[in-house]
């Protein structure tokens, strides 16, 4: 039987989630039931409103229904529970490729484990890992604070603080990794959100550019990092909408690079043709490149091939994204490395016979 309190918690929950998608209306239900509820009680409406505040630019509301929780909770944003101040010696400076940092190639990053993007922990990690629980009063209360304090985080990138919320986001995701490799956390969400935040934002600050240009190779590497991480899945294996996501920008992401490593191949070899110098070193850098680009579609089909297979009705139109995406890299790779040919094949066979309604046209096409 249900404890009273946790059944009135359930009751009015359900009865929240009847009532219109509408800030007036969820802030005044709130306010009334702050009277009774704790900080901690209704963290899911708290975000719900958070969220619908600022969507409707009601940025004030918005920040004031996350921080004033934060402030009761005795949370110091300010404070290593959230990143900041951390010992030093620790590899978690603010100087290190905004948190990431991780010395490693693209090929590496995008034919490598998952294992090749942790970092490597040692006791003192440990230690620092235990006295942050104990700091936020368990493992459950550290959640309930993380979770408030990364949709603060959005509330700082939504009112035009960029470069404040990446900060601080690449913090918290020092902290919620370390804490997910020495707690055993059960619930994962919160972690890959985090990375998988920490891509798109990175992307949406430098969007990609046009004709033959990439991105600098230390900016690959951060996102393809973010992605990477988003997509390393532990504890329970119910799917979620942020496992699907980061599937989806995972494959994305490498689809991406490796439309721009072939167009910076053609130009380059527009230029080699126009030269009457090849030499060893330019065969040697495209031979390098031919192999950065087929690891680059293949971590592409494998990622588009999951995100199919994790991807729902609900988020049908990404989905068929993915469903283009894949038939793009069989079209234009299909015949370019046995690899790719092999990794296509693969996919062809896993993917459900009803996915490929919503791409029907295109086929017959």
């Amino acid at each position: 039987c249900l404890d009273p309190r946790k059944r009135l918690l359930d009751v009015w929950r359900k009865r929240l989630a009847g009532c219109r998608l509408d800030v007036e209306v969820h802030s005044s239900i709130l306010a009334v039931r702050s009277l009774v509820l704790g900080p901690a009680d209704a963290v899911d409406d708290v975000l719900t409103l958070s969220a619908l505040a600022r969507h409707t630019q009601c940025y004030k509301l918005a920040e004031r229904v996350l921080c004033d929780p934060l402030t009761e909770l005795n949370a110091d944003l300010e404070g290593p529970l959230f990143g900041k101040g951390l010992p030093a010696g620790l590899g978690f400076g603010d100087n290190e490729r905004n948190g990431i940092g991780i010395d490693i190639s693209i090929d590496q990053l995008v034919t490598g484990a998952a294992s090749v993007v942790m970092p490597q922990y040692r006791d003192a990690h440990e230690q620092l890992s235990k006295q942050i629980v104990r700091d936020a009063d368990g493992l459950e209360m550290l959640n309930v604070k993380h979770r408030l304090y990364y949709a603060f985080l959005k509330h700082l990138w939504a009112t035009g603080k960029c470069d404040e919320a990446l900060l601080r986001l690449s913090r918290l995701n020092n902290v919620v990794d370390l804490i997910a490799h020495f707690e055993n956390s059960p619930n994962d969400s919160l972690r890959a959100a985090c990375w998988l935040k920490l891509g798109d934002w990175k992307i949406e600050r430098n969007p990609f550019l046009s004709g033959q240009n990439l991105y600098p190779e230390s900016l690959q590497i951060e996102v393809l990092t973010a992605y990477k991480k988003a997509t390393n899945k532990r504890g329970t294996t119910v799917c979620t909408e942020t496992d699907y996501s980061a599937w989806h920008a995972w494959a994305l992401m490498n689809f991406r690079l490796a439309q721009q490593f072939s167009k910076s191949q053609i130009y380059r070899g527009s230029d080699n043709n126009a030269s009457t110098h090849g030499g060893s070193n330019q065969r040697h850098s495209s031979s390098a490149s031919s192999k950065t680009l087929r690891n680059l579609v293949v971590a592409a089909v494998r990622g588009f091939v999951k995100a199919i297979s994790l991807g729902t009705k609900r988020w049908s139109a990404s989905v068929q994204q993915d469903m283009l995406n894949f038939l793009s890299c069989l079209f234009k790779y299909g015949d370019h490395h046995k690899d790719i040919a092999t990794t296509i094949d693969e996919g062809l066979s896993s993917i459900m016979l009803e996915a490929w309604l919503g791409v029907l046209p295109q086929l017959l096409a």
